[in-house]
This record gives C-alpha cells, sequence and structure tokens, in this order.
C-alpha cells in the first residue's frame, strides 16, 4: 500500500514539475518576444518617427536675430535633397562699428550631430555659406556665428527644419558675388510681396467687418424708437461701442494702405537696384 501511495505521490510530483517547467518556459518566451519588441523599435523609430519640432523655435525666413551687437537676417536657406547640399545667404549689420566683421561658423543636425560649413562669400554685411555632405535624413539644423576675437560675443544660433523654412531645389551651384547680390535683392522683393499679400488680405476682413458694423449700428438705431428711456441708455452705449470699433477697423485700413505704398516704393526702388548690379556686371 505505502508502495502504492509512493508511485502516486511521484506521478503527482513529477506532473507539477512538467507543468511548472511549461509554465516557465512560456514566461521566459514572453520576456523575450518583449525584449525584440523593445529593440526593434529603437533601432528602427528613427526610420517611421516623426520629429516633433514644437520645442524648437525655427527661424523665419526674412527675420532678424539681434544679439552681441549684431544684427543677423536670414534671408533664404536652400536646401538640394540629391546633391546633400544646402545654402544659406545671411545680412549681417555690425551696429558695434568695431571692425570685427569676420565670423566662424558651424552647424549641427539635432539628429546626425556636426556639418560641415564653408563660407562661400563673406563681405562685411553680407555671407553666403554652403553645407555639404549632409546626411540622408534632414531633421533641424543649428547654424552658429561665432567671434573669437570678441571676449564675450555669445554664439548666435540660427534653426532650420525641411517644410519649416528651407526652400527644396533641384540643385546648388556657386554663383558671382553679383548673383548672390541678386539673389538677395530678389528674396527681399518676394518677402515685401508677402506682406503686401497680408495687408490686402487684412483689409478685405476690415472692410467686412465695418459692413457688419454698420448694419448692426443701423440695427441699434431702429431699435431706439420703441424702448423705454433705461433700454435707451443701453443701446446708445452699444451704439458707441459699435462706432467706436468701426473707427478702429478704418484706422487699420488706412494703416495698411500706407504701408503698401510704402512697400511698393521699395521694391520700385530694390528693382533699379537690380538693374544697377546687372549693368555694373556686364
Amino acid at each position: 500500500m505505502s508502495n502504492a501511495n509512493a508511485r502516486a505521490n511521484a506521478t503527482v510530483y513529477d506532473q507539477r514539475r512538467r507543468k511548472l517547467k511549461k509554465r516557465n518556459k512560456r514566461y521566459f518566451q514572453r520576456i523575450m518576444i518583449t525584449l525584440i519588441a523593445f529593440y526593434a523599435i529603437c533601432l528602427t523609430s528613427k526610420m517611421w518617427l516623426k520629429n516633433n519640432y514644437k520645442n524648437i523655435d525655427i527661424t523665419p525666413i526674412g527675420s532678424v536675430v539681434s544679439q552681441n551687437n549684431r544684427e543677423v537676417t536670414l534671408i533664404s536657406w536652400s536646401y538640394c535633397r540629391d546633391e546633400r547640399k544646402m545654402e544659406v545667404l545671411l545680412g549681417i549689420s555690425n551696429t558695434a562699428y568695431d571692425g570685427n566683421d569676420t565670423y566662424e561658423w558651424s552647424a549641427e543636425d539635432k539628429d546626425a550631430g556636426s556639418l560641415k560649413v564653408t563660407p562661400i562669400i563673406e563681405e562685411r554685411n553680407f555671407v553666403v555659406l554652403q553645407l555639404t555632405d549632409l546626411p540622408s535624413r534632414i531633421t533641424v539644423i543649428s547654424l552658429r556665428m561665432d567671434q573669437s576675437k570678441i571676449q564675450d560675443f555669445e554664439t548666435i544660433r540660427l534653426y532650420a527644419a525641411p517644410d519649416r523654412n528651407m526652400k527644396s531645389v533641384a540643385d546648388i551651384k556657386v554663383k558671382s558675388k553679383e548673383e548672390y547680390q541678386i539673389q538677395q535683392i530678389q528674396s527681399e522683393i518676394e518677402l515685401a510681396n508677402e506682406t503686401i499679400s497680408d495687408l490686402e488680405e487684412e483689409i478685405r476682413k476690415n472692410k467686412s467687418t465695418i459692413r457688419n458694423l454698420n448694419t448692426a449700428i443701423n440695427d441699434a438705431e431702429s431699435d431706439l424708437q420703441y424702448q423705454t428711456s433705461s433700454e435707451m441708455e443701453s443701446t446708445n452705449q452699444k451704439i458707441s461701442t459699435l462706432r467706436s470699433q468701426k473707427k478702429n477697423a478704418n484706422e487699420a485700413i488706412d494703416t495698411a494702405k500706407n504701408k503698401i505704398q510704402e512697400l511698393n516704393e521699395k521694391i520700385e526702388n530694390l528693382n533699379k537696384e537690380i538693374d544697377s548690379i546687372s549693368s555694373s556686371g556686364r
């Protein structure tokens, strides 16, 4: 009898041991699958994860970065994906007039690291840079401007990203100084025309606002004849507010028209400057 019990116990023990071994095997298999999936995601994330640029201030074309008594204008930032090359045009104003008008340039991609920067033209107030041997995938680029002769000079940074402030081009070729100057002026004309379009849209919106305000004023004035003295007081206050809003809208239209006139004069002068440069280069 005792032998039978011993065999039964041994059988139960063996069954439990096999179940536990099977359970542990499944447990470790799950861990291995999880680890493999985790590493696969980490290794391929750059291929499919979209970059989040929300926390980085991309430098708009035409904007001015002021620092160290320097005003640096980002004129254009061109990118040729096929050639793995970029071209950056900058306007520089040295408001310190200290004679330190040459700078050290470097660039870095947020993911790929340091990039090769070559100055093509370095004038006192105008610089053309080329970034070459770029990685196949660009994220956010930080362009840095330094001046080692000035002790307290803080690095000036401009930021760019594809589909944000970079212009895609078919190729990038080195041009003459005069061609770059014309390109700079053409960029200014383009920005001026964009500003004119924005101002014209602002005028259209304000005209629409004035039409709506006129309707509201007429309706309120019509209501006065059927109102009590207290209601009339409230309506008159409303009419006064509406007329004030109408006045502000008319003033905004006049301001926008004056700006458009100034910009058109600027464009005319810039075109004359292009003609002058073209004539001198012949």
